[in-house]
């Protein structure tokens, strides 16, 4: 009697460290597959325009009351002189956030949210 209480228990032992290890390999194939589909998609970031090996993104690393920051705004007048004084410069566009306006034509109101600009 004592040793069936034993095998039950050990065997109980054995399939609850099974269900851990098969647990640990599912999260470990998960976060693998959303890592690889994190960088394929940043890889594939403009590749279907021609020449998109030409394609570049202007941050700007401020430093505000001592606090450093990265972002991509730039002054308005970046794009145009980047064209003019760098020769390897073809064109430059500008895309931004406008934010939460509302908008007011004749007599009509139009509340917009998340504009975004481009020149």
């Amino acid at each position: 009697m004592d040793r069936r209480y034993t095998l039950s228990f050990e065997t109980a032992r054995i399939q609850i460290h099974a269900i851990i290890n098969i647990i640990g390999l599912a999260v470990g194939i998960a976060c693998c597959v959303v890592i690889m589909l994190y960088v394929q998609n940043e890889l594939s970031y403009d590749t279907v325009y021609e020449n998109a090996d030409c394609i570049y993104r202007v941050y700007v690393k401020p430093s505000i009351n001592g606090q450093q920051s990265s972002n991509c705004k730039t002054a308005a007048p970046l794009g145009k002189t980047r064209v003019r004084d760098f020769p390897e410069v073809i064109t430059c566009t500008r895309v931004g956030f406008f934010g939460n306006h509302v908008l007011k034509y004749d007599d009509r109101v139009y509340r917009e949210r998340r504009i975004h600009t481009a020149d």
